[in-house]
């Protein structure tokens, strides 16, 4: 069984709409259920639990999103206010993510698998690029707009203790590098 609440149209601050869009449960055959909180920036999923069934003995399992405060904390723009900054599972490990201001990712810091060890750590660098197009009269012109397309992507770990979103220099990294072709 599902259960579904309204939502917003886009940037509407104003009441809930009926078209149900929002899943808020979801009740299994055997009884356990998966529920769904959207208290985020523009309704996102603030709170995700995992409900056993009816006389077991097993607990909750909820994973949590945390969000700035408001839209200025990140980058100001639409493509990140509803994107988490940190995300805990339930055994209350946090992930922890940076955008840039076009909406791409640019870390995303796992926790370490012991308490003060090294965070594994990825970090993406962009780069504009331009799309050509035909024209009315058949030539190749630049778009009038860029898109980002990934450059680099690095892998590597933090310095054991520390949550700086900076690769450890005596640890290992593996660097990815992206080619397009011309404009």
């Amino acid at each position: 069984t599902f259960r579904y609440e309204g939502a917003h149209q886009n940037n509407d601050t104003g009441g809930v709409y009926t078209d149900g869009t929002f899943l808020k449960e979801a009740i299994y055959p055997e009884g356990n259920k998966y529920q769904a909180e959207y208290l985020g920036p523009f309704r996102a999923v603030s709170k995700e639990t995992m409900v056993p069934k009816s006389g077991s003995p097993l607990a909750n399992l909820v994973k949590e999103y945390g969000y700035g405060n408001t839209c200025t904390t990140l980058p100001g723009t639409y493509q990140n206010c509803a994107k988490p900054t940190w995300i805990r599972d339930p055994k209350l490990n946090q992930t922890d993510f940076t955008y840039a201001s076009h909406g791409g990712l640019l870390t995303e810091m796992k926790p370490a698998r012991t308490s003060g060890a090294a965070r594994p750590l990825k970090i993406n660098t962009y780069v504009q690029k331009y799309a050509y197009i035909k024209n009315s009269s058949g030539s190749l012109v630049q778009a009038a707009t860029s898109v980002w397309v990934l450059n680099t992507e690095t892998q590597c770990q933090t310095v054991a203790g520390s949550s700086a979103t900076t690769c450890d220099a005596g640890g290992p990294q593996i660097v990815a590098t992206y080619q397009y072709g011309a404009n």
